[in-house]
């Protein structure tokens, strides 16, 4: 991951429509694209490692890049997210180690706050904070949905053993005798 320089004047008008910033004016998004840096990442670098604590949120300025969890010794795809999303951004709340590793799967550019930084920016001004937070809030309940969905559907897929092997028995033994 390397830094890059943006223009900051030609980079406002795309922060207006990404949904974290959706609701501040101008002013505000300004103040915290100075409290950011920007990254670029080369196709497959891993920019979030999974079980590591780290500090950093990231905007995707450009790019996509895959959510991956470790099971059973392997990497497994969770999503693909890109331009406009949000990515990292429990580490806001919490100092727990990430919970997936996130690798770009092209050239990716990022917007990238640290948590201090990213919290006094918040903290001055209360309003855009406040904005800012419910859309990150809103962000993680959103992803906490996702998952709920995805595990109720493989709670539907997995059949019990037990059920298979009496269905199995049943068909053919035919009808049990009384």
């Amino acid at each position: 991951m390397k830094t890059i320089r943006v223009r900051t004047e030609s980079l406002l008008p795309k922060l207006t429509k990404v949904r974290l910033f959706r609701y501040l004016p101008e002013d505000a998004i300004s103040r915290l694209m100075e409290c950011s840096d920007f990254v670029e990442c080369d196709p497959q670098e891993t920019f979030i490692t999974e079980h590591a604590v780290e500090q950093e949120v990231y905007v995707i300025l450009s790019g996509t890049c895959s959510v991956m969890v470790e099971q059973e010794g392997r990497q497994s795809y969770v999503s693909t997210l890109g331009p406009g999303q949000v990515v990292g951004e429990a580490a806001i709340f919490s100092t727990m180690p990430r919970t997936a590793s996130v690798v770009a799967q092209e050239k990716l550019q990022l917007m990238r706050f640290e948590r201090e930084g990213f919290v006094k920016a918040l903290r001055e001004d209360s309003v855009a904070g406040m904005k800012v937070l419910f859309m990150l809030v809103h962000n993680l309940l959103t992803k906490l949905r996702e998952v709920n969905l995805e595990l109720a559907f493989e709670r539907r897929e997995n059949v019990d053993q037990g059920d298979v092997d009496d269905l199995i028995a049943s068909l053919m033994n035919g009808p049990a005798s009384k």
